[in-house]
């Protein structure tokens, strides 16, 4: 992926400036724009034609934000017990209530047409077949994160000592478990199906390949891994957590078993969020400090975007066609770069 010679400068449309007045924790994109979930319980809609939305979808902190199957509105999860559904019209539907619980995790499949939420100890999946509404997934310890199999048809659960994998049109097959002592925090499932990774509670990931249940164990990392995206073609991990984006190999049956990873982005400090263009070859990584990077896939061309004001960037996203990309910081400033191409 990395370049031997300097990176050249890569040209893309002067970032516009957004002040939001409150801490953004998550970003995801949608069709025709991108959402920005906030520490109040706010989602802003931001579309390609420049207009600004913010709802009131919780009351308290978003804790999850993923895209609704439909591409077009998000699900979220909040430390008020509420599963919402939010729409860029504005409007707010609570799929579920958990009073008195936190929703800290939410995971969706536009194949299936599934949304999963975690609650303390379970994984709920709420799902568009009549015959199986809801379902509650029981595990042993708090749920870390979870993430959908390509197809729609596979929950994968984070927890403490590993993941388990359930079907969730099949109710009465149990899950299969992929062990590795500690604690597994969050979760994702290559675009081909064939690997599972989480990152732990402590600086490394850990991975596993699907057929067989082998292991692949990935560190040396200087802080935890908050932050991964597959790139377009689903050959290359993108990870946040050391002062560039060490992106693992996938490609080939042993994904990155044996073979180091490549640095991505110039080493500014630390890197506290990537995301990759669904339409591109492109990789943007956000800093501590504030700086925002988008690098060529192949490393050979970079440009900054937005201001640098020294505040971490705490959210970074593209639309769902690839056109803009937006970013925010823990202090509430934002950009946004539009018209990409």
């Amino acid at each position: 992926m990395r370049s031997v010679s300097a990176p050249a400068r890569l040209r893309l449309p002067p970032a516009g400036n957004l002040a939001l007045d409150v801490a953004v924790v998550e970003a995801c994109g949608v069709r025709g724009g991108l959402v920005l979930a906030d520490a109040e319980g706010g989602l802003v809609f931001l579309s390609s034609g420049g207009q600004v939305r913010r709802v009131l979808a919780h009351h308290g902190p978003v804790l999850a934000l993923a895209p609704h199957p439909n591409g077009f509105s998000v699900v979220t999860g909040g430390d008020d017990g509420r599963l919402c559904r939010t729409q860029p019209d504005g409007s707010v539907e609570i799929l579920a209530q958990f009073d008195g619980r936190w929703v800290h995790a939410v995971a969706t499949s536009a194949a299936s047409g599934a949304v999963a939420c975690a609650v303390d100890r379970v994984a709920v999946v709420l799902s568009p077949q009549k015959s199986l509404r809801e379902r509650g997934l029981e595990h042993g310890s708090a749920v870390g994160g979870m993430a959908f199999d390509p197809k729609g048809r596979r929950l994968a659960v984070a927890h403490y000592g590993g993941m388990s994998l359930w079907w969730i049109g099949l109710p009465d097959i149990p899950a299969t478990t992929l062990k590795w002592r500690g604690s597994h925090l969050t979760a994702t499932w290559s675009p081909c199906g064939k690997f599972l990774v989480t990152a732990m509670q402590e600086s490394a990931l850990h991975g596993w390949r699907v057929a067989d249940g082998r292991n692949m164990h990935m560190s040396g990392y200087a802080s935890k891994v908050r932050s991964m995206a597959w790139t377009r073609d689903g050959r290359w991990l993108a990870t946040s957590g050391s002062e560039v984006a060490v992106c693992w190999p996938f490609s080939g049956r042993d994904g990155p078993m044996d073979r180091a990873p490549q640095q991505l982005g110039p080493p500014l400090d630390l890197v506290t969020r990537v995301a990759t263009s669904p339409s591109q070859p492109l990789v943007a990584i956000g800093y501590e400090l504030g700086r925002v990077i988008v690098c060529r896939q192949d490393g050979s061309a970079e440009a900054e975007v937005g201001d640098n004001v020294g505040s971490p960037v705490t959210a970074l996203a593209w639309s769902d066609e690839g056109r803009m990309l937006g970013f925010a910081r823990e202090d509430g400033t934002a950009g946004l770069v539009t018209g990409i191409s």
